[in-house]
Parts: C-alpha cells; structure tokens; sequence
C-alpha cells in the first residue's frame, strides 16, 4: 500500500520535527486497500510513528489507501472526505482537528521532497 511508504518514509523524518508542546494526542489510522487494512499511529509528543497501532488513541481516521494519499499530497481535504463519507472518525473531532498542526511540520519544501521521493 502507498500509506505504507509513506508512513515508513514521516518515520525517519518525525524527529526533526517541531510541534507544539500541549500536543499529547495519538492519531491512528486504519487504511484499506483490497480488502486489506494497514494501521499506523502518529504520535507527536514522543516523536514516533507505531506501525500496528496502539492502545486506545485519541483518534481514529479510517479511509481508503488512495483517498489518504490524497489527502497528504493535497489533492483532497479532510472536510471533504469527511462530508462524503469516504473518511471516518472515531474519537474526539476537537482533537482530530489539531492533526492538522502536525501535518504543518512536515509542509516545507525540503521535507516535503524527501516524502515525496519515498512514495
């Protein structure tokens, strides 16, 4: 799955990144493909990404591989997807919304050419 590559290549990149320091949320994501499932967690206060997922996180996004890519190459926006049913949220939607400061540590040009030259 695309999500894969990509979650491998933020890992090797999620230390150097800044985020604010009251972030103590997990985001967990559930990506379908085939009638397969990948699961990640990005965890912003220790600085990890947990291929599997974890125990009880703040949130859970569920979509499919291609509608998460698009998401993370800007092709689509998470109201979007949310408002037609093609991503799903578990968990608390106040929460979910500060995924998107995390998402900004990793939108300069630099860091964004080193994911996209994983994919």
């Amino acid at each position: 799955m695309q999500c894969d590559k990509f979650f491998e290549a933020m890992s090797k990149l999620i230390g150097e990144q800044e985020f604010e320091d009251d972030l103590d949320s997990t985001f967990q994501f559930e990506i379908t493909k085939d009638g397969k499932t990948s699961i990640w967690t990005i965890d912003p206060a220790n600085k990890k990404i947990v291929k599997g997922g974890v125990d009880d996180p703040t949130c859970t996004f569920a979509m499919s591989d291609d509608d998460f890519m698009k998401l993370m190459t800007k092709e689509a926006q998470a109201a979007e997807l949310f408002m037609t049913g093609k991503l799903k949220l578990d968990g608390d939607m106040g929460e979910a919304m500060k995924f998107q400061s995390v998402m900004e540590g990793f939108d300069d040009d630099e860091v964004r050419a080193k994911l996209q030259s994983k994919l």
